[in-house]
């Protein structure tokens, strides 16, 4: 493809995920399954620069709107992007983007003329209805958080699990020209940087290796599931933190991934498959209407709650998401998250314990959501992160987290991770 038509094909996905709210790895995969004739440079340009455009996305609009321009335009999005080099992909040429109108050449040369005193909120990509739970949750260092989170993430990868050898893999790959090195805290956790093909991870394909955040890989090993237990996923999605669940169970027990998206839990079986992991089943059903004879109330002796949410601590990988939310659907998710907890309460045995976890920077969707459900389940109480990370850990070093009055978080900042909130809350004996 030449560049003119590379264009236009990003401000036409800017347009499916701006106005028809639509995620932005959707629109790549909708878009790249049917454009055969699109090269494999061509998708990586149009990926690239379309996941640029999201991060940037409110300094565009901010500086469009003090040239006199329109903040939602797409087509002047792309060209408060490009500036001055968006004459010559501007031609009008096949496929390319139709040539400028007076109105918008003299709008190129306003934003020249603009300086980048841009407000912070802009600049840092942080919309409206998440600078509150961000400055509640870092205080002064939100904007290091909200910086964080501007920057693409590297690929993280788990082994299947304790039993792999971590540096036989490390060495294998890098043989092939990876680079990769250990998470930094996960002791299943790879970290590649840069760019690779599927051909040069048949590890996937076999089940040895998984795609998954560090984060996301400590908060399911913090769950301390262990032989013999009964664990309960309420909201398991694809499976991810379920499979490290049935790994540690060592085939002695039982977990039980409910999911509400069976085009999702069909993904976890798959999974499970593919890793040969025992003593992991799925159920199609939602956790808050279930019948008591899928759920076993009383019965489990770990509930993970992991909770639907902003996805505010993913905007490394998903940075359209930021856009796609307002404040009415945080609300929606903070009241479903609620939900969840009071129905784990029901679920967990004495002295088994809920962890509930959110991909979430906002303290409305953490730490308020404990406080609140403490205040109403006195029966619970929370360890603190130190005891539950050496009970999993033991002798292994315990990270420095963001100091909460319950639960912890890992952030990209302070971690380079993606940001996730866990709370471990214990049923009394």
């Amino acid at each position: 493809m030449r560049d003119g038509p590379r264009w236009q094909t990003i401000i036409d996905l800017l347009h499916n995920i701006l106005q028809q709210n639509i995620p932005a790895d959707l629109a790549i995969r909708r878009w790249s399954k049917a454009a055969r004739f699109a090269g494999s440079k061509d998708r990586r340009f149009i990926g690239d620069t379309l996941f640029d455009l999201c991060r940037n996305l409110s300094a565009l609009q901010w500086r469009l709107e003090a040239a006199g321009g329109e903040p939602h335009n797409t087509r002047q999005l792309a060209l408060a992007h490009l500036g001055a080099d968006a004459a010559p992909l501007f031609d009008g040429s096949s496929h390319a983007p139709a040539p400028m109108d007076e109105i918008e050449q003299a709008l190129i040369e306003k934003l020249a003329d603009l300086h980048d005193d841009i407000p912070e909120e802009a600049r840092l990509g942080v919309p409206d209805w998440a600078v509150t739970g961000l400055k509640a949750s870092f205080g002064d260092s939100w904007q290091a958080e909200a910086l964080a989170s501007q920057t693409p993430a590297s690929v993280d990868l788990r082994l299947r699990d304790f039993k792999q050898d971590r540096d036989d893999l490390l060495k294998a790959l890098g043989a092939r020209g990876l680079d990769v090195e250990p998470t930094p805290y996960s002791p299943i956790g790879l970290r590649l940087q840069g760019r690779f093909a599927a051909g040069e991870l048949p590890e996937l394909n076999a089940g040895e290796l998984e795609i998954q955040d560090e984060a996301s890989q400590l908060a399911a090993l913090l769950v301390g599931a262990a032989p013999k237990m009964q664990v309960l996923d309420l909201c398991a999605g694809a499976g991810g933190k379920s499979l490290v669940f049935a790994a540690s169970l060592r085939g002695q027990g039982q977990v039980l991934a409910i999911d509400k998206d069976e085009h999702r839990l069909r993904e976890a079986t798959k999974r499970a498959q593919r890793a040969k992991v025992p003593g992991l089943k799925t159920q199609h059903a939602d956790a808050l209407t279930a019948p008591d004879d899928v759920l076993r109330p009383g019965e489990w002796d770990r509930v993970l709650v992991d909770a639907p949410c902003s996805g505010s601590g993913t905007w490394r990988r998903a940075p359209d998401a930021r856009w796609r939310m307002d404040s009415v659907q945080l609300s929606e998710l903070i009241d479903v998250q609620a939900k969840l907890l009071d129905k784990a309460a029901t679920l967990v045995k004495p002295g088994g314990m809920i962890a509930y976890v959110t991909c979430s920077l906002l303290a409305e969707e953490n730490i308020s959501q404990i406080e609140r459900f403490l205040t109403d389940h006195d029966q619970f109480e929370t360890p603190d992160f130190e005891t539950i990370w050496t009970a999993v850990f033991e002798e292994q070093a315990a990270p420095s987290v963001t100091p909460q009055a319950h639960g912890w978080l890992f952030s990209p900042a302070q971690h380079g991770t993606d940001g996730f909130y866990m709370a471990m809350l214990r049923h009394k004996d």
